[in-house]
């Protein structure tokens, strides 16, 4: 059995996947398996092929059952087939640095789970926008508070033993960043490799910088905001859910603010305005 999943949820990804796969393939730890899970009706394995990137058997191949069904239920499926110990979720048009899986492996062994400096790329001129973290390469720990305050997209190589259940179907907007709370209910402290390992790309074309983006994260935050008063959204304490809550009154009035900016004629994607008004923490 392979040592990690890498698992990837491909929507319309015909343009991006082939990078995503070759970041892994490419890495220099090479006891994995990927799976790519189609959530548009699309045969990927056809589209690697034509590439010459499908014939390695690492890669796996799974169907979301049907379209545009969201990428936390394309990660669950892909989540209930994978047969790693570990596992390392990568969007279809992010990649790994070659060294990443390497280094991660021996900090998620020992604390259930790792992670390094995100990198904020623009796709389109593949320039730098900015790191998660100003950690100028030094490693620090990561708690649940300070992850509430980040506006970077994280993640994380965990040891799927701690994961207390999946990623929510339902929620389209930040998925990601509930599943990753729930995970550090149980490993609170989070081992961050300050060197940046992968890229986090914008994307003109990805759903969540096109122009409704702020519209559809509002309706994510006021559902998300009213599961927490019914029924907890998965968190187990009242401390957690407090955390949570403060977090996304926090994200909805900075959502407020970036409505009010395109209304006066910004047109940038959201991680562009967020570069302008500076809204993340940096590590001291």
């Amino acid at each position: 059995m392979p040592t990690v999943s890498v698992i990837t949820p491909a929507y319309r990804a015909a343009n991006t996947l082939p990078r995503a796969v070759r970041s892994v393939l490419d890495q220099r730890f090479d006891d994995w398996e990927m799976l790519i899970v189609g959530d548009d009706g699309r045969d990927y394995r056809r589209l690697l092929d034509a590439v010459g990137l499908a014939d390695d058997p690492r890669l796996r191949f799974f169907d979301s059952g049907g379209v545009a069904r969201g990428p936390g239920a394309a990660r669950n499926v892909a989540l209930e087939a994978a047969r790693g110990r570990f596992i390392a979720p990568l969007d279809a048009d992010d990649l790994f640095y070659p060294d990443r899986l390497e280094r991660l492996l021996p900090l998620a062994r020992t604390h259930g789970i790792a992670g390094d400096n995100t990198r904020v790329v623009d796709d389109t001129t593949g320039d730098p926008l900015r790191d998660a973290f100003a950690a100028g390469g030094e490693d620090f720990e990561l708690d649940p508070e300070l992850y509430t305050h980040i506006s970077v997209p994280m993640i994380f190589v965990f040891d799927r033993r701690h994961i207390p259940r999946g990623w929510d179907a339902d929620v389209r907007f930040g998925e990601d960043t509930l599943f990753n709370l729930r995970l550090m209910e149980h490993l609170p402290r989070v081992p961050i490799i300050g060197d940046p390992l992968h890229e986090y790309r914008v994307m003109s074309t990805s759903l969540c910088h096109a122009g409704d983006a702020h519209q559809r994260a509002e309706t994510t935050y006021r559902r998300c905001l009213m599961r927490l008063q019914e029924d907890g959204l998965g968190f187990r304490t009242a401390e957690a859910r407090n955390r949570v809550e403060q977090m996304l009154k926090h994200k909805r009035e900075t959502n407020h603010l970036y409505a009010r900016k395109r209304a006066n004629g910004f047109r940038g994607p959201f991680q562009h305005f967020l570069n302008d008004i500076d809204q993340h923490y940096l590590h001291d």
